[in-house]
């Protein structure tokens, strides 16, 4: 769509297309046409003259001096197609609000409410706002394009940090605005705007435009490329293979089988591309990770096996002492009955022998069992003695 060179005292700086894409299609909503007072312009922007469009893209102050410098502006958005209200004013909704202060937020319901007609927008409707040099008053109307007709729609003022006025200029000026491809276009005939003004003989100014002519559309995509690659967010177009998430060499980034799907896959967010550099990273972590494991398992079991050693052999010493704690209790009886028959045979021997009488006999038997006891105790402890070496 063509936009007027002129609305009113006004001039045409720039156009820019609002639009969203859809798998490989991308669709226009709006186009916008962006108009300035060319005297206030000039006044207010004066430091900028003899700039070139890319110097202004360049520039880290331009737009916010262009966003809040006191000089009309006026956004004229022409619809590509139709649109349901909701649907529109959601668009606006939050990132209007969210360059409004607390302080504003009752002005910017105002407008998101009063901003778009009940009945929605259809193809060809044009819908005009204007934000005046006062640095506060901002107004709307809306001309259907089946009847002709223009209707006013909004009147307000809500200027100062925060508010609407700056707040609306700023959703295609600012550093967030979604909208780069307005942002830049839209200021690309503004140089012309801010050459050098004669005086004619009424002693009106006259803007030189025929001294500069409009940037081509290769001056303004270099210029595009300059700004957006300055502040880090430019990208070239993407190869078949970047597009497939395949490594390539850079002769061989023309397209393959499968590079279709496979891109189509990852921009639904399906499959997230990666390279084979990426894989071969995240294989090498992961090789890493198991490699630890491994090791620790290793450790583990070996700790184990130690145990289980330990406790076979725990248990085959104590068996051992079991062993030899009932041998022992086995033997004791047949030791001490060995004792008393021993006893017993030297007590006759001596009363044959020596002849003694019964109360001497008693106290041989005493000695006797004394020199016994000794040589049973010997005897066992010498077994346990034993017991114990063979269980170390």
């Amino acid at each position: 769509m063509t936009a007027p060179s002129k609305i009113g005292t006004s001039v045409l700086i720039g156009t820019g297309v609002r639009s969203v894409k859809l798998g490989f299609v991308e669709i226009s909503v709006y186009s916008l046409g962006l108009y300035v007072d060319p005297v206030s312009c000039q006044n207010v922007l004066a430091s900028y003259e003899g700039s070139d469009h890319n110097s202004l893209l360049c520039n880290p102050s331009f737009y916010s001096d262009f966003a809040s410098g006191l000089f009309r502006k006026t956004f004229r958005i022409s619809f590509c197609r139709t649109i349901g209200r909701d649907k529109l004013v959601g668009g606006f909704d939050g990132p209007l609000r969210a360059r409004c202060d607390a302080s504003h937020m009752v002005d910017a319901e105002k407008m998101l409410s009063n901003l778009v007609p009940c009945s929605g927008v259809m193809e060809g409707d044009v819908l005009s706002i204007c934000c005046h040099e006062d640095g506060e008053t901002i107004n709307a109307s809306f001309r259907e394009a089946a009847t002709g007709n223009e209707n006013a729609l909004l009147n307000m003022p809500s200027g100062g940090e925060g508010g609407v006025w700056l707040a609306f200029q700023n959703l295609y000026f600012d550093d967030n605005t979604a909208i780069p491809t307005i942002r830049h276009n839209a200021t690309s005939g503004l140089p012309n705007v801010l050459l050098v003004r004669q005086e004619d003989a009424s002693g009106s100014f006259e803007i030189l435009n025929d001294v500069q002519k409009m940037p081509s559309e290769k001056e303004i995509q270099e210029a595009v490329e300059l700004d957006l690659a300055k502040a880090g967010q430019w990208t070239k177009a993407k190869t078949w293979s970047e597009f497939a998430g395949r490594e390539a060499s850079n002769e061989d980034t023309g397209y393959k089988f499968g590079d279709l799907t496979l891109g189509v896959v990852s921009a639904l967010g399906i499959r997230k591309p990666k390279t084979k550099s990426a894989t071969r990273s995240i294989i090498s972590e992961n090789s890493t990770k198991i490699e630890r494991l491994r090791k620790e398992l290793s450790e583990l079991q070996s700790t184990n096996a130690k145990i289980q050693g330990d406790k076979v052999a725990t248990q085959a010493a104590l068996h051992r002492s079991n062993e030899l704690l009932s041998q022992s209790q086995r033997s004791l009886p047949l030791k001490v009955i060995c004792s008393l028959a021993l006893i017993e045979i030297l007590s006759i021997s001596t009363v044959y022998i020596t002849g003694l009488s019964p109360s001497k006999l008693s106290v041989g038997k005493i000695l006797l069992c004394i020199f016994g006891s000794g040589i049973s105790w010997a005897l066992n402890n010498q077994e346990a003695t034993t017991a114990k070496a063979k269980q170390q």
